[in-house]
């Protein structure tokens, strides 16, 4: 369902109002007098867990500054883990020389939602250690107004290792995403569903998306650039499902203008799926056209794959014929002969 704006909106917009002053370039917060969250730990304003880190190997030297810090925390049922790559810069007290020497180091990583302490040993590019984390009291009483009134300690871990910030959540309540889940709202981060791609995809058109549309378009790789190199190869004003199964089944703009070139320029969004799906491209149109077959339909393409009608097997029909059967002989003989599956 649409969460852009509407009277339901509106007044959503006025709860967090209520709760939540928010001015040009300074963000203070209104904190309510009831308890800012329910700890799940019991009371504990620490959670525990283990840390691995290395430093990738790479002749690129701003690549050398960068840590493949992975999070990992015991909890009922399982482990939860969380892998991040960041600068040495974002992880305070950390350096360079650190991390490519042998040293005990203590770090922090800070996050809107908290901040994560870490301790532990680095050696030859990779660590290890023990890291804690404390939530932060202002993000909580931050994210009251939004619906979110008991995150409890966990909760706030996760916020803090996707990096849910402030910003983050602000930018989706003015897009017109209201009351967001957390789980929507770590999803959307880990895909990259932020403000600017909300608002790149609105400018094309793709608006009001819900967050599964979103979530579906970054995983799939469904993006403003694919749009737009679509619309350039001729694919233009194609519905968001047309594109999320254009990026599942391989139609891009490249297979689109192979099909143009080889003279099939007006096809729909479900002929060039179905083309790609049963291996219908450039090189087989050519093959059949070698055979006699010039202006073979777009779905007897499809059926042609589908059922094993090959430039051999319509050879071996032909013989010395002066006149090629038709299309449909070569698939009623294809599907006679016993032999009919697709080469």
């Amino acid at each position: 369902m649409s969460r852009y704006l509407s009277v339901r909106g509106l007044r959503a917009m006025a709860l967090v109002l209520a709760g939540l002053l928010v001015t040009e370039g300074v963000r203070a917060y209104v904190v309510p007098n009831e308890p800012l969250m329910e700890l799940a730990s019991g009371g504990s304003l620490g959670l525990a867990g283990s840390w691995t880190a290395e430093i990738p190997a790479s002749a690129d030297r701003a690549a050398a500054h960068a840590v493949k810090l992975t999070l990992k925390r015991r909890v009922k049922g399982g482990e939860i883990q969380h892998a991040l790559t960041l600068a040495v810069s974002d992880l305070r007290g950390l350096s360079a020389e650190q991390v490519s020497g042998a040293s005990e180091v203590e770090f922090r990583l800070m996050r809107d939602a908290g901040s994560i302490h870490f301790q532990g040993r680095f050696q030859a590019r990779e660590g290890s250690g023990q890291f804690t984390f404390v939530p932060s009291v202002d993000y909580l009483a931050f994210l009251r107004p939004f619906g979110h009134r008991t995150v409890d300690a966990e909760q706030a871990y996760v916020l803090a290792a996707t990096d849910v910030s402030r910003a983050f959540v602000l930018d989706l309540f003015r897009l017109g995403y209201y009351r967001l889940t957390l789980e929507e709202l770590q999803a959307l981060r880990l895909q990259g569903a932020d403000a600017v791609f909300v608002r790149a995809m609105a400018s094309l058109g793709y608006a009001p998306l819900s967050v599964d549309q979103l979530k579906a378009a970054r995983a799939h790789g469904v993006s403003p650039e694919f749009v737009g190199e679509l619309a350039s190869a001729g694919q233009q004003g194609l519905a968001l499902n047309e594109l999320l199964s254009f990026r599942i089944h391989g139609v891009s703009p490249a297979f689109v203008r192979e099909m143009k070139a080889a003279g099939y320029e007006r096809l729909t969004a479900e002929r060039l799926v179905a083309m790609r799906i049963h291996g219908v491209t450039g090189e087989f149109v050519r093959e059949l056209r070698a055979v006699g077959y010039r202006a073979v339909a777009p779905d007897d393409l499809v059926r042609f794959r589908i059922h094993g009608v090959t430039p051999e097997f319509i050879r071996n029909v032909n013989g010395a014929s002066p006149r090629p059967v038709s299309v449909d002989r070569l698939l009623a003989l294809r599907l006679n002969d016993g032999r009919g599956s697709s080469r």
